[in-house]
Order: structure tokens, then C-alpha cells, then sequence
């Protein structure tokens, strides 16, 4: 199974609400979308202290945000600074039923 599909899969028992196609065109159209044989990325530059429901629309975007958030990332992780388009002074990720936001600074 590709990354791609991996991630498809998760979001369609994780999230009734939205398909998944909603997400990856959010994604397409105001944030980044990166797809290959060992990751499949959906993200976008927030600002770290943003509310919960600024970060949970994927359609909106601080072009000068200092955050990365990751909606959603399939396949291998270690190399995650290779994938981020531009380094950033924090990355976000939700997680869990209740879709809580965590966030965590990057040091350098």
C-alpha cells in the first residue's frame, strides 16, 4: 500500500464529516500536498496560536505564519525536515477523536 492510500484509508475511518477528497483539494489549493513512494504530506503555514477552529479549517492559511500544520502524513517520518517545504519555528499536528491540537517548537 502507497502512502497516498494509506492516508486516504486513515482519514475515511477517522473523519465522517469531510471526504478526503474535500481535505486533499484544501490542501491543493491553499497549502501543500506532497506525494511520493516513502511519504504522502497534507500541510499548510498557520500561525502557532491560532485557536483550535482556524487550525481544524483547511482552508485557512498565514502566508507569513511561523507553523507548520500537519493535517495528515502517511509513510516515513524520519526524514521530516526534508519534506517541509521551508523551515519553520513550529509545526502543529492534531491527533485523537476530539481532534486536539498539539504544537511544539523546532529548535535548531
Amino acid at each position: 500500500m502507497t502512502p497516498y492510500e494509506t492516508a486516504a484509508r486513515w482519514h475515511q475511518a477517522h473523519d465522517l464529516e469531510t471526504p478526503f477528497r474535500e481535505i486533499l483539494e484544501a490542501h491543493l489549493f491553499y497549502g501543500h500536498v506532497i506525494s511520493g513512494p516513502r511519504a504522502f504530506v497534507l500541510g499548510r503555514q498557520v500561525r502557532h496560536d491560532w485557536p483550535p477552529a482556524l487550525m481544524l479549517d483547511p482552508r485557512c492559511v498565514a502566508p507569513s505564519g511561523n507553523c507548520w500544520h500537519v493535517w495528515l502524513w502517511a509513510g516515513e517520518v524520519k526524514d521530516w525536515k526534508k519534506v517541509v517545504p521551508w523551515p519553520l519555528p513550529w509545526i502543529a499536528f492534531h491527533r485523537g477523536e476530539r481532534l486536539r491540537i498539539h504544537r511544539f517548537p523546532l529548535g535548531e
